[in-house]
């Protein structure tokens, strides 16, 4: 009994102690993300929530499949930025959770985070940079590492667990990835939104 009581009593000690708040930045703190499927159900990419049921991926996506749909259910097109390499699209069915989505681009040498396939991989930023593709400027982070067929949307997200970019390719020969950043996304997608 006198062993309860101390129990009992340590509980009520430690229930009325003010505990400080600990914010914990892990990588385990995984945003959100869908999986897009081809016509015959074959996972090809992700999508990335953004706001009001919108979504964003890489248009390459859709270029080489034509059709994407997410649980059977066929895209809504919202915008697409071919410079960009980004579609938007809506899924009004949708009911899920919004991610945070920072504006600052991590700095070279941070840890980052990107989903391949159900493994969530980490790498480096190995630049912020413009790179020139086609006579076209993009604002791209290059991050160490290759990332793989079906990556293609991925949010890429820092120890935080903000996004600031989604993946969109990546260059085997020299063993990087090019993520689209999180400002460019969301501006470019506000512009489309005031048409």
């Amino acid at each position: 009994m006198k062993k309860i009581v101390i129990l009992l009593f340590s509980l009520f000690v430690l229930s009325c102690t003010e505990v400080p708040e600990v914010e914990i930045r892990t990588s385990t703190n995984v945003p959100f993300h869908i999986l897009l499927s081809n016509s015959t159900g074959d996972i090809v990419g992700m999508g990335v929530p953004i706001q009001d049921q919108v979504f964003v991926t890489a248009d390459h996506l859709l270029e080489h499949h034509k059709i994407l749909q997410w649980q059977s259910v066929p895209l809504e097109i919202v915008a697409r930025d071919f410079d960009n390499d980004l579609l938007y699209f809506r899924l009004p069915t949708w009911r899920g959770i919004y991610p945070q989505w920072s504006t600052s681009p991590p700095a070279v040498g941070s840890e980052i985070f990107w989903m391949d396939g159900s493994r969530l991989t980490e790498q480096k930023v190995h630049s912020v940079s413009n790179i020139t593709e086609d006579q076209i400027d993009k604002d791209v982070i290059t991050i160490s590492g290759v990332s793989n067929l079906g990556n293609s949307g991925s949010p890429v997200f820092d120890a935080e667990g903000k996004i600031f970019g989604i993946l969109v390719g990546g260059d085997k020969s020299e063993e990087l990835s090019y993520v689209v950043r999180s400002d460019m996304i969301l501006e470019i997608l506000e512009e489309n939104m005031e048409d």
